[in-house]
């Protein structure tokens, strides 16, 4: 992923799109912004455009392709500065809202955010260091580790006390929910104050091939901040997951930061 050049360039009044075309393909949204991100920013953009075709595009005929395309409905990734969302529609319709959204851009310059592109990808790297975790709260000393920072914290020991007729595995399950929507939301937070208050930003690391000691980087990073939001940062979770030498969760972490810089949500005021 990111080596392969590009399908289309466009470009126009200062603005350069690096656009590409699947077809019946459908990948993680985590793993498309990264893979977006990472190409755009090789050719010194931050606008990119995925445009995912249904299977059966292959089947029309090459003489019947120009007339049918414009109301062939496709699925959408678009990351610009002036429109960035996910969206189901016609190429027609898609080229109207894309123009539309360009010429209203070039009034104002002001980058539009999708705060639904972040909350769907947040929750899916939530899901996705869930499913690492859960295989590796089976082992006793990670399972107290985590249940030592949750359990400090009310709310969510009275979460895991709600249920506490449910079996040992599936108090594991929730416990791995947990810490993983705790962690991402952490992330998210410490990107949306840290601008603002002057703090150190999240490292800016390559999704693709992660450095192996970005848990403790994020832990350093997070030290000081942390006393000043005990209630959303005070969970200490990165010795918990440096505990599971687990790579996986380190590159879901990687890439959640890589769909923060992408997305750009706004920072605190």
């Amino acid at each position: 992923m990111g080596a392969r050049e590009p399908d289309l360039i466009i470009e126009g009044d200062g603005a350069r799109v690096v656009s590409e075309v699947k077809i019946d393909s459908e990948i993680k949204l985590t793993e498309a912004i990264v893979d977006a991100n990472v190409k755009a920013r090789m050719l010194g953009t931050p606008n990119y455009v995925t445009f995912l075709f249904p299977r059966f595009v292959r089947d029309i005929p090459l003489s019947e392709l120009e007339r049918n395309f414009p109301r062939l409905r496709i699925s959408a990734l678009i990351l610009t500065d002036w429109l960035a969302d996910r969206k189901e529609l016609t190429l027609e319709d898609l080229a109207e809202l894309f123009t539309t959204s360009f010429r209203e851009w070039l009034q104002t310059k002001a980058v539009r955010v999708s705060y639904d592109l972040v909350v769907e990808a947040a929750r899916e790297s939530i899901r996705e260091i869930a499913a690492y975790l859960r295989q590796h709260l089976v082992q006793k000393p990670v399972f107290d580790s985590a249940m030592a920072v949750i359990g400090r914290f009310d709310i969510y020991k009275s979460l895991l006390e709600d249920f506490s007729g449910i079996s040992e595995n599936e108090a594991k399950l929730y416990v791995a929910d947990i810490t993983s929507y705790i962690l991402v939301n952490q992330l998210l937070f410490y990107h949306i104050i840290s601008e603002k208050m002057g703090y150190e930003r999240l490292p800016e690391v390559n999704p693709l091939n992660p450095p192996k000691n970005l848990l403790e980087t994020l832990d350093r990073v997070f030290e000081g901040p942390r006393k000043l939001y005990p209630h959303i940062l005070g969970f200490n979770l990165f010795p918990l997951l440096m505990e599971t030498k687990d790579f996986r969760i380190v590159s879901s972490i990687a890439r959640f930061i890589s769909n923060l810089r992408a997305l750009r949500p706004p920072v605190y005021s």
